[in-house]
């Protein structure tokens, strides 16, 4: 169960940067995929307190969940999440909440205390104490003369094999204007093809589905790697008829979009996967640990198939599926673990301090297609 508070400013102040919330030993861990959502981090150890998200312009929300007693002069709104119900955690967020209210001139909202409001994170469990848990999906893949329709190619394969996993509002940026049942699978890939060369396309969906995203489709900058990222509540894998068509969809859209690596696992934070951080754009290399689900590309798959012995591989046209001995609701496991995942040599270096999602090295092995010629890029 999460904890929520939101802050209401006069002014907007980026994350990265901000004195308010990184004091009484806490860093700001950046996420370079979003530069509107931050975690907060114990330092030294790394350990996560809480989550920043903003700043977002309160005219464009919805005026009925707004604080009755909000002044006209607050334009702005973050949003605070503690995933969990550790209290120390929540002391920390209550009191950067106070301090960046001061800094954006502005008031914190304590959601739990104030009966008038509601959680978009926190949701109703049989055990209230157990923390919820997110499944995180992503599917990667390299530029080409396709790019620009993975898009359709993601409504497409959601149509026919997982609805639930279709978008309901959509845009550029928060707060998400378009509405798919409006525009359709026409409206938002023309969305996509006209304005996301440079900028991703964002979704929400209704619940299992919680958020998503399709990458910026153009090769102009540093990046080398396209990908689609969707978070859903974990809960609903203990559904047989979900899991199936999940895996199926899974499937799919790895091979409509000639991804070359897809996971699909579950984690107790809402917007960091396991999956390493690139330093300048390159693929940094497999997780550290053994995901529910993974797909790898006919190349991937014949380096990794002679380890991956103790759960259960699928061969498909353009690839190799390989589900875990894991149970799907499972966190992780160490990939040291005998066939349950791959040798050292596939994965990246991650020796950054400040932040552990950071390759500090990218992986020794991996398909030669995948190793970037650019040197400014190939950090090894």
């Amino acid at each position: 169960m999460s904890y929520d508070l939101e802050v209401y400013g006069k002014v907007a102040l980026p994350l990265q940067g901000l004195g308010a919330i990184t004091k009484d030993g806490l860093a700001l861990e950046s996420d370079t995929d979003d530069q509107s959502v931050s975690r907060v981090v114990h330092r030294p150890s790394g350990e996560y307190c809480f989550t920043v998200e903003g700043p977002f312009d309160v005219a464009d929300g919805d005026p009925d969940e707004l604080p009755k007693d909000l002044g006209s002069d607050l334009h702005y709104r973050y949003l605070i999440v503690v995933e969990g119900s550790e209290r120390p955690h929540i002391e920390h967020a209550l009191t950067s909440a106070t301090r960046l209210a001061s800094a954006v001139d502005g008031m914190a909202v304590d959601l739990q205390a104030d009966s008038g409001a509601t959680s978009t994170h926190a949701t109703e469990r049989k055990n209230p104490d157990e923390p919820e848990r997110y499944l995180h999906v992503r599917w990667y893949r390299r530029f080409d003369e396709d790019s620009g329709s993975l898009a359709a190619q993601y409504v497409e394969s959601a149509e026919s094999l997982l609805p639930a996993a279709l978008p309901v509002a959509f845009g550029l940026s928060e707060p998400l204007r378009e509405k798919f049942t409006r525009v359709g699978l026409e409206g938002f890939d023309r969305l996509y093809r006209d304005e996301c060369a440079r900028r991703r396309l964002v979704f929400k969906g209704n619940r299992p589905l919680i958020s998503g995203f399709i990458d910026a489709w153009s090769d102009e900058f540093i990046a080398e790697l396209h990908f689609v990222q969707l978070v859903f509540a974990a809960s609903e894998l203990s559904r047989p008829q979900f899991k199936g068509a999940l895996e199926d969809f899974f499937v799919d859209l790895a091979q409509r979009s000639k991804s070359f690596f897809a996971f699909a696992e579950v984690s107790y934070s809402q917007f960091s996967p396991s999956q390493a951080l690139p330093q300048w754009g390159e693929w940094p290399g497999l997780p550290q640990s053994p995901p529910w689900l993974s797909w790898f590309s006919t190349d991937y798959a014949e380096l990794v198939r002679p380890h991956l012995t103790a759960g259960e591989l699928r061969s498909f046209p353009g690839g190799l599926l390989y589900r875990s001995s894991l149970s799907p609701s499972s966190i992780s496991a160490s990939w040291s673990e005998p066939g349950s995942w791959v040798p050292v040599d596939f994965v990246p270096e991650q020796n950054d301090p400040e932040n552990h999602r950071q390759s500090t090295a990218s992986a020794r092995t991996m398909p030669a297609a995948l190793r970037s010629a650019n040197r400014a890029v190939n950090v090894r």
